[in-house]
C-alpha cells in the first residue's frame, strides 16, 4: 500500500493498491448421531463421513483519491476490482461408496446433480467493480456532516455441512448499494455529544438461511430493502458522571423472494429482528478514593427491543398463502437454465401449504 499526492497538488491524494489473495481448505467432516464407542443397545447412524476440498483464489485492486475541494468541504472517490473463484470438491468415505460401485446417493463430484437431473456447479467465479463516494463537510471542529453512497457484495458459498447431493447447491454472492447520511456534533467543551444517522441498503440476491416446515437449507433472495436511522446520545454534566442513549428503527422488506418459482416474498420474515431497539445508562465513577488510587463505579441501565415478528400471526399468513399456492409449486422442481447458469433454489420439494417460511440473513 502506498500513500501519496498527484503532483504537488495540496488538496489530491490518491491510494491504489493490489491484493492477491489465495485460500485452500481441507476439511474431512462427520455427522454422527447416537453414542460412541461400543455395546448393545447403543444406536450408531453415520450421517455423514465425507472430505471437502474448498479452494477460493481472488485478486482485487483498488484506487481512492481525496479532493478537498474547500477547507471545510472534502470529496473521497475510489473504486475496487475484485476476480474471485471458487471451486469445491467432495469425496465420500463410507465404506458402501468405495466397494468397487458408486451409487447415486454417494456423495462424489460425478453424483452432484439436483433432483432434475441438472448438474450442480462446484466452480463460481464473480467479477466486479465496487465504488465508493462520500462527501464530508466541517464547518467547524465541533460539527461533521457526511453522506456516502457505496456499492458492496459478500462472497457466495457452499453447503459444507450438507449430508444430502441435493442439499450441496451452491448460494451465489450477494451484493448491496449502500446509502448513509449522518451528523457527528459535540458541544458546550464536549460534554454532550449527539450521532445521528439514517441509512438505505439495496439487496440484490441477499443470502439467507431459511427454514421451511423445519427444513433448513440456504439460498439467495431476490431483491430486499432494508432502511432505517440511529441516533446517540451522550452526557456529562458533572465530572464522573455520564449519562447515555440511543434509539434506533430499522425496516426490512423483501421486494421479491422466488423458492421453487413461486413468489414467497409477501410472508417470508426474518428472524431475531426487531423494528425498534433502544438503550438508556447512567455510569458513575467517583474521584480516587486515596492517594494511591482506588474508586468506586456504578452503573445502572435498560434496554428496549420490540422483539422479533408475532409468528402466531405470521402462521396463520402462511397457511393462507400456502392454500392459495396449492399445486402451483412442484416438488423436486429447479429451473434448468438457473441451475447452470448460477445457484438457485433448493431441488428437494417442500410441498404446498408451507407452514413457516423463517428466513435469517447469513
Amino acid at each position: 500500500r502506498h500513500d501519496g499526492r498527484l503532483g504537488d497538488h495540496p488538496s489530491l491524494g490518491c491510494i491504489p493498491g493490489l491484493l492477491p489473495a489465495l485460500h485452500h481448505r481441507l476439511g474431512r467432516a462427520h455427522r454422527l448421531l447416537g453414542s460412541s464407542g461400543s455395546g448393545a443397545g447403543l444406536l450408531h447412524l453415520l450421517l455423514g463421513d465425507r472430505i471437502i476440498r474448498n479452494t477460493t483464489k481472488a485478486y482485487a485492486g483498488y484506487v481512492q483519491a481525496d479532493l478537498n475541494i474547500t477547507e471545510q468541504l472534502k470529496l473521497t472517490a475510489g473504486v475496487r476490482y475484485t476476480d474471485e473463484t471458487k471451486r469445491v470438491s467432495i469425496t465420500d468415505n463410507r465404506p458402501s461408496c468405495n466397494d468397487g460401485t458408486i451409487e447415486a446417493t454417494c456423495m462424489f463430484d460425478q453424483n452432484l446433480r439436483s433432483a432434475n437431473g441438472v448438474v450442480i456447479p462446484r466452480r463460481q467465479n464473480v467479477k466486479i467493480w465496487t465504488p465508493r463516494f462520500a462527501l464530508n463537510y466541517k464547518p467547524n471542529d465541533d460539527i461533521l456532516l457526511f453522506a456516502s453512497a457505496t456499492r458492496g457484495f459478500k462472497s457466495g458459498s457452499q453447503a459444507a455441512r450438507a449430508t444430502l447431493i441435493r442439499q450441496l447447491l451452491p448460494v451465489g454472492p450477494e451484493k448491496v448499494w449502500s446509502y448513509e447520511v449522518g451528523a457527528k456534533t459535540q458541544f458546550l467543551d464536549n460534554r454532550v455529544r449527539l450521532n445521528v444517522a439514517a441509512y438505505y441498503n439495496d439487496y440484490n440476491d441477499l443470502q439467507t438461511q431459511n427454514f421451511i416446515n423445519g427444513r433448513q437449507f440456504f439460498d439467495n433472495a431476490g431483491k430486499a430493502k432494508i432502511k432505517g436511522f440511529e441516533a446517540e446520545l451522550d452526557v456529562v454534566p458533572v465530572q464522573g458522571l455520564n449519562l447515555a442513549g440511543s434509539l434506533a428503527y430499522t425496516d426490512f422488506d423483501y421486494d421479491t423472494f422466488i423458492l421453487n418459482g413461486q413468489e414467497v416474498a409477501p410472508f417470508a420474515r426474518p428472524t431475531y429482528f426487531s423494528n425498534w431497539t433502544g438503550r438508556a445508562a447512567a455510569t458513575y465513577t467517583s474521584p480516587d478514593l486515596t492517594s494511591r488510587g482506588g474508586h468506586v463505579s456504578a452503573l445502572i441501565e435498560a434496554r428496549y427491543d420490540t422483539g422479533p415478528v408475532d409468528i402466531v400471526a405470521e402462521l396463520e399468513d402462511a397457511r393462507a398463502y400456502g392454500a392459495a399456492a396449492r399445486g402451483s409449486i412442484g416438488a423436486n422442481e429447479v429451473n434448468a437454465a438457473h441451475a447452470a447458469a448460477a445457484p438457485g433454489p433448493l431441488a428437494a420439494g417442500f410441498d404446498p401449504p408451507w407452514t413457516t417460511l423463517h428466513v435469517g440473513q447469513i
